[in-house]
């Protein structure tokens, strides 16, 4: 269904799904349409209150009280974006974390495209006391799904369609490998994670100085951390990066190890279309993923796999490849790419 330009597009986005919101908005406004972007609750927030609020919403406990009370809290927001904007159509990202009336609210005032960038069936890592409301409401007329991963199309959306996030980082130019500041560094961006910090053991055995991790927290610098204790002398800095001082990062190391959530391995994760946006090389965590670029990067599911993708890739980097996923991303993977495969479904 075509929506004619002008057309009013609101995007509901929720945990760190807000931080891509304002993306995909202004993808809509690039091909005509007037956006809107609401509960954007970022992730990658500042201060006390909203770091002790992500704590509590990880506790098997707590977690599920302060994500219920994140949810009435979207109600009133919802409603009242709906009745002011008027929507055409409605984006929602991380539908799962959506209470009944949200979703009967956004079904009863447009035609809403449901994009599910978790696993919608694992409720528990979401902080969800039972399965998602919005599986029940996929299959109205109204209702269009989209997944980031193949494997989720299960169920009421075995009918979804694969559809990643894009990026809107630009080519990191002038930034030569012989100018880069970490020349010869294989660095790795992510939040602490179990699996991460096993993987990130191993590879520092093999990688040693060699490899940088940022953005692991505070927690992981202090001694009691036994889980970071295999490879705290890799850890740089002591917070989590902004956007910005991410794309820096990334712009100035001679390899990035993507390491993906283990919920992603068969697909492609956001971080893969940044580093491809940037020109940079990439080594991705990852096992069998889904045919969907042209310029893949190369991955590995293996600690020693990895190693060698990145020691190769740090020797002697693919340039043909880089230059073709930055080429891909300008032609596929922008957000304005995904906004008209939205709006066109």
């Amino acid at each position: 269904m075509r929506y004619p330009q002008q057309g009013r597009v609101l995007i509901i986005g929720v945990d760190w799904h807000g931080d891509v919101a304002p993306a995909l908005r202004d993808g809509f406004e690039e091909n005509g349409f007037r956006g809107r972007v609401e509960y954007g609750i970022n992730q990658r927030r500042r201060g006390v209150w909203p770091r002790l609020r992500d704590e509590l919403l990880a506790h098997p406990r707590f977690g599920p009280a302060v994500r219920r009370r994140q949810m009435a809290s979207a109600e009133e927001r919802i409603q009242k974006a709906v009745r002011q904007h008027r929507p055409d159509c409605v984006v929602c990202l991380a539908p799962e974390t959506l209470s009944r009336a949200s979703i009967e609210c956004l079904l009863e005032a447009s035609r809403v495209c449901w994009w599910f960038a978790d696993d919608p069936l694992a409720y528990e890592r979401r902080a969800l006391a039972e399965s998602p409301a919005v599986l029940e409401y996929v299959t109205e007329q109204r209702s269009v799904c989209f997944v980031a991963h193949p494997a989720w199309k299960v169920g009421s959306i075995a009918d979804a369609r694969y559809l990643p996030y894009a990026s809107d980082f630009l080519p990191a130019n002038g930034v030569s490998r012989a100018k880069r500041r970490r020349p010869g560094q294989c660095v790795v961006v992510g939040s602490p994670r179990k699996e991460r910090a096993v993987l990130l053991a191993d590879l520092y055995s093999r990688l040693g100085s060699r490899l940088a991790i940022w953005g692991w927290g505070p927690r992981g610098q202090l001694g009691m951390n036994s889980a970071a204790r295999p490879f705290r002398a890799a850890l740089r800095g002591w917070s989590v990066l902004s956007r910005q001082r991410t794309r820096d990062v990334f712009a100035n190391a001679s390899v990035i190890l993507n390491l993906q959530d283990v919920q992603m391995l068969g697909a492609w994760n956001p971080q893969t279309f940044d580093l491809l946006a940037l020109g940079v090389a990439q080594v991705v965590w990852n096992e069998a993923p889904v045919d969907y670029l042209d310029w893949a990067p190369p991955f590995g599911v293996s600690a020693d796999a990895l190693a060698d993708l990145v020691a190769a890739q740090i020797d002697d980097p693919d340039i043909r490849r880089i230059s073709g996923g930055l080429e891909e991303v300008e032609a596929r993977h922008r957000w304005r790419h995904r906004a008209m495969t939205l709006v066109e479904m």
